[in-house]
């Protein structure tokens, strides 16, 4: 089964509807994100740690960021993926996050002795009955055969378990899912009680180094409009 291109649903017409302000080269964020000064926003591992940081229970959102997300992804489902997402409900505070997991695959079905996947996500962590795997591409193209042996490794870890597991894979690029991550992030801020300076640094990043959303303006009406871009309504933190 493939990936679901998570954000393809809205992302097109989230981008085409965006305020004026938008289109006139305003950054979303003002001049600070957290990858672009240290040459990292292009640096798929390091964006796989950041969103393993904010997605893990025991992150600055708690479990806000990963209760919106598992949102979106349920959204690409042909059923909605109803039955899924209360099991991601219920544990997402209790879920376990794995950014660079390597798994040992066995010949001649594989295609490597071992697949190293970008983000591998299990709940509840004890007796998981959902997992989900998230592989993320930003420059870089996919593999021969890359996703073939993750269905390989979602085979042996499935095989383990006793009882059903869902498995949920999305494939995260630019283009389409990162969309949805913005938001997805956006919105976990403004549930959260406490605010993030390390949530709101990244999220800049993602706006204007892979959404590709330019800097100069930093007016409050300005940030109003970019921040309803992503989903929430602007307020003073």
């Amino acid at each position: 089964m493939a990936p679901s291109p998570l954000g393809e649903h809205r992302g097109q017409s989230v981008w085409r509807d965006r305020p004026r302000v938008l289109r006139d080269r305003e950054s979303p964020f003002g001049t600070e994100d957290l990858l672009g000064p240290i040459g990292c926003h292009d640096h798929e591992p390091t964006h796989t740690l950041a969103l393993a940081h904010l997605l893990a229970p025991t992150g600055p959102l708690g479990n806000a960021f990963a209760n919106e997300l598992f949102e979106a992804i349920a959204a690409r489902k042909p059923d909605g993926g109803r039955d899924a997402l209360d099991t991601a409900r219920r544990h997402s505070a209790a879920c376990e996050v794995v950014a660079e997991r390597a798994e040992k695959l066995i010949a001649p079905t594989a295609h490597r002795a071992s697949v190293r996947t970008d983000l591998w996500i299990e709940l509840p962590a004890r007796r998981p009955e959902l997992i989900v795997v998230i592989e993320n591409k930003i420059n870089a193209l996919e593999g021969t055969s890359q996703l073939p042996d993750y269905d390989r490794a979602i085979e042996v870890r499935v095989a383990q378990l006793s009882g059903t597991c869902d498995v949920w894979r999305v494939f995260l690029t630019p283009r389409l899912a990162y969309t949805d991550v913005a938001i997805a992030l956006r919105r976990a801020m403004l549930a959260h009680k406490k605010s993030s300076v390390f949530a709101a640094l990244y999220l800049a990043t993602i706006a204007k180094r892979v959404l590709g959303l330019p800097s100069n303006d930093d007016t409050r009406s300005a940030r109003a409009a970019r921040l309803a871009y992503v989903g929430g309504v602007y307020r003073d933190r």
